[in-house]
């Protein structure tokens, strides 16, 4: 027979002994019931902080078992939301609703209080880690440009559902249910208790109808469900195009890539491009997570100003970004000559756009072969810069 340890509120042992069936409780600051981990304190970040961890070490573990890694986007995708995802989000019906809502984030002085009350997850940190993996790309990468690569949602979205659906079932509960009663002292709480949690929730998504109106299936999870996609995805385009940053002289990582990414979803060249490394150079250069002095300029002491960035290559002068990397720069003049034959052949007109409209259309590509043609280009353009600037810093 399993005994449960007994600890109080403050977090401090306790001195008095406590027996069952004459076996002596062990006094403990935490344990761990059906797989969730309770302290002392009520708290539910050990629990998180263990299933974020379970969650990671399964997540590598299968990646070596099967020997996948970012050239297989798909099946990565796949793995972690069949094997891994249930793991982070176990319990998250309960602990989805409690220590988020916070008087630390004042309620009605800021826009998507849900999103800020989720943002600092341990889940979505592993979510953001694996999505990186799996592009290829460093943890510094932008996450905007991630979610916006694979067009995945944030998990606090299935968090919040989650809840949502098990406030569904506790409603529908009889009168008489131990759980019903339970649920209905929680009501008696404060508004930062679980059922404080569901009432701000619904609230925040204009669905507030349904707290004096019980509900009886999951249309309102349903609803709550697009509501909070809708909201991520405003969120998401407002901060491709903030340009407000503490440091004026910084500028949005992401003023490119907002050029041509006009919509959430997946990326089509991430299954089309087979060539793995031709398919890693695109995916940075896209999200700007590249060697190019428009980017490394952030990061050199003292800073240097976008003006100064310029290009060492072809001594013209211009700022070394994306758009002169790809259409630009002399020193690339062979291998932009191929990729325009191709672009050509499948689109005629591409010559009479401008620069801006060319690297736009060069970027959001559905073709095949402009995708694979774009890709071996930035591909073997950054293996040309590397081979001419390498020996110099030598």
């Amino acid at each position: 027979m399993w005994l449960a340890s007994t600890f109080v509120g403050n977090g401090h042992l306790i001195k008095h002994k406590f027996t069952c069936i004459g076996v002596e409780l062990e006094c403990v600051q935490e344990y761990t019931y059906l797989g969730i981990v309770i302290t002392a304190s009520g708290s539910f970040s050990a629990a998180k902080k263990t299933l974020t961890e379970k969650g990671l070490k399964s997540y590598f573990k299968l990646t070596r078992t099967l020997g996948f890694h970012y050239g297989h986007i798909d099946v990565g995708l796949h793995v972690f939301d069949h094997t891994v995802k249930p793991i982070l989000l176990y319990g998250s019906e309960v602990w989805g609703g409690c220590g988020f809502f916070r008087p630390k984030i004042k309620r009605n002085t800021v826009n998507y209080k849900i999103e800020k009350n989720f943002a600092e997850l341990p889940q979505e940190r592993v979510n953001l880690k694996i999505c990186k993996f799996l592009l290829g790309l460093p943890q510094c990468a932008s996450s905007d440009s991630v979610r916006g690569e694979l067009g995945r949602f944030p998990l606090y979205i299935d968090i919040v559902c989650n809840v949502l659906k098990y406030w569904v079932r506790l409603e529908k509960l009889q009168a008489d249910h131990f759980l019903k009663e339970v649920f209905e002292c929680n009501k008696l709480l404060s508004e930062y208790s679980w059922s404080g949690s569901i009432k701000f929730l619904l609230d925040e998504l204009k669905l507030s109808s349904f707290w004096s109106n019980k509900p009886t299936n999951n249309y309102v999870v349903n609803r709550a469900r697009k509501s909070l996609i809708t909201r991520f995805e405003n969120m998401w385009y407002e901060n491709l195009h903030n340009d407000v940053r503490k440091d004026k002289l910084q500028k949005n990582k992401l003023r490119t890539y907002r050029k041509f990414k006009l919509s959430f979803e997946y990326e089509d060249y991430l299954s089309k491009i087979k060539n793995i490394d031709a398919r890693l150079q695109l995916t940075r250069f896209r999200t700007s997570c590249h060697r190019l002095h428009i980017e490394t300029g952030r990061t050199t002491k003292g800073y240097t100003p976008v003006s100064e960035r310029v290009c060492n290559l072809c001594n013209t002068g211009a700022i070394e970004d994306e758009e002169h990397f790809l259409l630009q720069c002399s020193t690339y003049n062979d291998l932009r000559n191929v990729l325009m034959s191709n672009i050509t052949d499948i689109f005629p007109g591409a010559t009479d756009l401008s620069q801006g409209e060319l690297f736009g259309w060069l970027m959001a590509s559905k073709n095949d072969k402009a995708i694979n043609s774009t890709a071996v280009y930035v591909q073997k353009a950054m293996s040309l810069r590397h081979n001419i600037i390498a020996p110099e810093l030598m």
